[in-house]
């Protein structure tokens, strides 16, 4: 193990380690970035809070529509005059008597 590290090249170990590795300096800067997510946390929790309060969360501003035709008015009434001219023609089949002479007889 001396042996190895006896052969390396002192240059290639990077500035920061040269001195050593301080583990009170990563610890401190660990610290410091979740002690300010913490507070982040807690900010954003007040205001959920204040914007429940108020009633102003989730709100929707509604909007007006203005109602569309889509159904196409000519189109309709085809429809429903070739519907009544088939009911007519129904009816008068029902209560007319059959113009058609049975073969059996």
């Amino acid at each position: 193990m001396f042996n190895f590290l006896s052969k390396l090249n002192i240059n290639q170990i990077p500035h920061s380690f040269k001195n050593g590795i301080n583990p009170h300096k990563h610890w401190i800067l660990l610290l410091q970035f979740f002690s300010g997510v913490f507070v982040c946390l807690i900010i954003f929790s007040f205001y959920l809070l204040y914007e429940i309060k108020n009633e102003q969360i989730f709100q929707i501003n509604k909007t007006v529509d203005i109602p569309v035709n889509i159904i196409k008015e000519k189109t309709l009434k085809n429809v429903t005059d070739s519907l009544q001219e088939r009911k007519a023609m129904q009816d008068s089949i029902k209560n007319n008597s059959s113009s058609r002479i049975d073969p059996s007889l």
